[in-house]
């Protein structure tokens, strides 16, 4: 009788965990952030697209370089605080208005997009910003799906980048 509760519930967990997988692996993970800043669209643009100074306010960041390639394509390098590193590709650039970044690597079994859109109203700016992420390996879906929410690497990105803004503002007024 045991033998035959447990073979039900083997059975029943793996058919679980396959409807559940063949559920995941055809969409990605998308996760949408909106927040105001009361700064100009050309102001948090610059924020945003100066790469290099990104370690100096985002606090997971120790280092950022430009990667040299021979298509001239405009693929940065990070390095974060555990020292893990991530090519990023910017493919669609339309000033003060939306950056689109890619994760590029040949071995990459997630790849994550960002889109940045921002949307001027007078001296406020309106920026919505969405990952999309794919998860390419069976074992780390499961863990995704399992063990983490909504990504928290995009509320992170938020938060450091009005506290950036807002240092600014306290700098730029002090200094008047």
């Amino acid at each position: 009788m045991t033998l035959i509760i447990v073979t039900i519930f083997c059975i029943s967990f793996i058919t679980f965990t396959i409807v559940i997988f063949k559920r995941q692996s055809s969409d990605s993970n998308k996760y949408t952030i909106t927040e105001q800043f009361n700064v100009t669209n050309e102001y948090l643009w610059h924020i945003i697209t100066d790469y290099k100074a990104h370690p100096l306010w985002r606090k997971d960041l120790v280092k950022v370089e430009k990667v040299i390639n021979v298509k001239g394509r405009d693929i940065w390098k990070e390095t974060d605080v555990d020292g893990q590193q991530i090519e990023w590709e910017s493919f669609v650039h339309v000033r003060n208005k939306k950056l689109v970044r890619k994760t590029i690597s040949e071995d990459m079994s997630v790849i994550s997009t960002h889109t940045y859109e921002l949307k001027p109203f007078g001296e406020i700016c309106l920026l919505t910003l969405t990952e999309v992420t794919l998860v390419n390996n069976f074992l780390l879906k499961w863990i995704k799906y399992n063990f983490s929410g909504a990504t928290s690497e995009l509320a992170q990105l938020i938060k450091d980048l009005k506290e950036k803004v807002n240092n600014d503002i306290v700098n730029r007024t002090n200094i008047i």
